[in-house]
């Protein structure tokens, strides 16, 4: 800290006569105390900004102690590492702290790129012509070059989620550095403020813009250069399904009829379907390619009499997803299961009281290894026994073929429920649909299940003339109860539900209702 002592100074202001002819001077002496004076400095980190680019223009605030105030008492100039004086700016301090001073784009301060000097100097005096001295201490200031314009970005523009990848541009004039800008759920892996990036796409990353700007020293940014980028989703294939349709009512798969083939995939779920080629076989070796088969479903004319299946590739486009699984063929290849024609296919049953006796006919479309029907009666509905076997007349055959049988049993009291057992050959089996006969009105109720297939949840649309309990048992082909309940129905419509265990083997299951002594029997496939 400088000290500067200065002169006293000395004013006569009047003379004052005294009494006894005495005279004295009254002396006003005005005296300046020895004063401390500060010479003016500037904080270490006063500048605000500290840098500047060429060229552009910019408002300096210098922080410090000691400038003095008073119109143009202050000058700031710049300086050259050598001491030569670039620019100088003579002005009014805010206060003994604060200076602002505008510096325009065409100043010498900033007409090139380089280290600088910052210094202040008071005012020496008062008055215009009084010189500028008591020079602060120097502060370095930057001046950088001006960010050049980035060129366009390098780097994929389609990805899949659990990927990286690396993204560039070239080199920009004056750039010290560059900022990123990522896709959701995009990160990068490193270093992020160079011209090169390893970018890491997470499970949750979505499709965006990659963006880049460049930056100079002073955080001057160049205009931003963008590029899209499509990421995928990250898919394990499970394989898919292929369900069946038919027109029967219980969804059978009949020969000689239509039956409709219908593929399920992740690949087609994402809307992501490049082809399908369907193909059948009859021997579950030998597959046969399908004509006009590049859709989801494929129809099958007339089911054949032999045991046959069917088969979809499916090609991905993946252009909406990435898959984990896909067979180096670049294809999905899902089989169905073996679809068994029914043996015996009824036209119709029914069951006619004639007098004591009931009358059952029935009819076949057409029948394939069929030894003959067994007829069955019941009393409750539930527990059924043999009343007599019926023949085939042509074990195999697709014509029509009539059949009838009349029960004789003495006894006869209530409602008896009638049932067909067709056996095959081989000794296989399967039921007909239940019919009933009393003396009194049977309530009648209609019932559709759904969805078949289905995977463990069955819903059920009732519809009922009156209101009553409804009973359902499931079995596997065998005979096996599977499960049973049984519901309260009102009068009209109504919807249930079962829930079957997901874990039961996929194929067929047989279905049995009864309601106010009226029985039904249906299939279901599981899937």
């Amino acid at each position: 800290m400088k000290t500067v002592i200065k002169k006293f100074t000395v004013k006569v202001s009047r003379v004052v006569p005294v009494v006894g002819g005495v005279a004295f001077f009254l002396l006003l002496v005005s005296m300046l105390l020895p004063l401390v004076v500060s010479a003016q400095t500037i904080d270490p980190d006063g500048l605000e900004p500290n840098c500047a680019t060429v060229n552009q223009g910019f408002q300096l605030t210098i922080k410090g102690d000691g400038f003095k105030v008073g119109t143009d008492d202050v000058q700031v100039e710049a300086l050259l590492s050598d001491g030569t004086s670039l620019a100088t700016f003579t002005t009014t301090a805010v206060d003994v702290n604060t200076i602002v001073v505008d510096v325009p784009a065409n100043s010498a301060m900033i007409g090139a790129a380089r280290s600088i000097g910052i210094v202040v100097k008071n005012r020496n005096g008062e008055g215009a012509s009084s010189q500028y001295k008591n020079v602060s201490n120097q502060v370095a200031f930057i001046v950088y070059e001006p960010v050049g314009t980035v060129g366009a970005i390098s780097g994929p523009t389609s990805v899949c989620q659990g990927e990286q990848a690396v993204y560039s541009v070239e080199a920009v004039h004056g750039a010290t550095s560059y900022t990123w800008a990522l896709p959701t759920g995009a990160t990068i892996e490193g270093a992020s403020t160079s011209n090169t990036i390893t970018v890491n796409y997470g499970d949750n990353s979505t499709s965006g813009q990659v963006t880049v700007w460049a930056n100079n020293g002073c955080g001057v940014q160049s205009e931003p250069v963008n590029l899209d980028v499509h990421v995928k989703k990250t898919v394990t294939l499970t394989g898919g399904s292929i369900a069946v349709d038919t027109d029967h009512p219980e969804n059978e798969v009949e020969v000689g009829e239509p039956a409709t083939f219908t593929a399920s995939s992740e690949i087609i779920q994402l809307n992501d379907v490049g082809s399908y080629r369907w193909y059948s076989t009859e021997d579950g070796v030998s597959w046969s390619p399908l004509p006009n088969s590049n859709t989801q479903s494929y129809t099958v004319a007339s089911v054949p009499s032999d045991l046959f299946a069917m088969k979809v590739e499916i090609t991905p486009r993946s252009v909406n997803a990435c898959y984990t699984n896909l067979p180096r063929t670049g294809y999905l290849t899902i089989e169905s299961e073996p679809v068994t024609p029914l043996p015996v296919e009824i036209i119709y049953f029914s069951a006619a009281k004639q007098g004591k006796d009931v009358l059952l006919a029935w009819a076949t479309a057409m029948e394939k290894d069929n030894t003959g029907f067994e007829v069955q009666v019941s009393e409750d509905g539930l527990s059924f026994r043999r009343l007599g076997f019926v023949g085939t007349q042509n074990g195999n055959t697709v014509l029509r073929q009539e059949y009838r049988y009349t029960d004789r049993e003495n006894g006869k009291h209530g409602t008896r429920y009638y049932r067909l057992k067709q056996v095959d050959t081989d000794g296989g089996f399967e039921y007909f649909t239940t019919k009933a006969v009393s003396f009194g009105q049977v309530s009648g109720y209609s019932l559709k299940a759904y969805p078949n297939p289905f995977e463990s949840e069955v819903n059920f649309s009732i519809t009922a003339e009156q209101p009553g309990q409804l009973h359902v048992q499931v079995f596997d082909m065998l005979g096996k109860p599977i499960k049973a309940t049984s519901y309260d129905i009102a009068m009209g419509s109504s919807e249930k539900n079962i829930t079957l265990a997901a874990a039961l083997p996929t194929g067929m299951y047989l279905v049995k209702t009864n309601m106010n002594g009226n029985i039904k029997s249906f299939k279901l496939l599981k899937k």
